[in-house]
């Protein structure tokens, strides 16, 4: 590993007497139509990407043989598909050698996957507008659309279903009032370091 500094930086950084300091928050345009945030919350650090899509263009990952696919990292996939900016999304089982996604989702409005109950879709339309739902959805004219195992904020109202109380490492997709795509990703599991978010610290952070 290495530090990108001085040795009186490193020093000042890991702050034998007190641990780590951690940075101040950093706003850093990155190209058009993208701007991240890397912030610390709740002994999380937390980076929050706002892209403005009518700007660029998205891809989600499509099949490689029928509805599966070859498993990849995500930096991987951002290498194969030459994409700037590349987050996971949804989970999945292994089918042999190949990977298949749990639930449903679309690549250039082909659809894979099946819808599982309450498992939210967002979808980003060819028209770039951004939407999320989590009904009918083999029915819905979905372009690309990636599915996640909760909603956690509809309309500024947290999801009081959610009983969940641990701190863990999140992967959040959401949506502004003028059609921007947020991606928040916290890093967790460093205890003293970055140890998660809980839900509510997540609906926190995305306000």
């Amino acid at each position: 590993n290495r530090f990108n500094g001085t040795r009186e930086e490193y020093l000042a950084f890991i702050n034998k007497e007190g641990g780590p300091v951690h940075p101040p928050d950093q706003t850093i345009p990155l190209f058009e139509g993208a701007v991240l945030h890397k912030i610390r919350r709740f002994k999380a650090n937390c980076f929050v990407l706002v892209l403005e899509l009518t700007k660029l263009e998205t891809i989600v990952t499509p099949p490689d043989v029928g509805e599966k696919h070859n498993p990849r990292t995500v930096s991987q996939f951002a290498e194969q598909f030459k994409a700037k900016v590349a987050v996971n999304g949804d989970g999945f089982n292994y089918v042999g050698d190949l990977v298949k996604v749990i639930s449903l989702n679309a690549s250039s409005g082909k659809k894979y996957g099946e819808q599982l109950e309450d498992r939210p879709v967002i979808n980003i339309s060819k028209n770039k507008n951004i939407s999320f739902a989590w009904q009918d959805l083999q029915n819905a004219n979905l372009w690309n659309a990636v599915a996640g195992d909760r909603y956690i904020l509809e309309n500024g109202v947290y999801n009081s279903k959610i009983k969940d109380p641990a701190s863990e490492p999140r992967t959040v997709a959401g949506k502004t009032s003028e059609n921007k795509l947020v991606l928040l990703v916290a890093d967790g599991r460093q205890p003293g370091v970055t140890e998660g978010l809980t839900f509510p610290q997540v609906d926190s952070v995305l306000r």
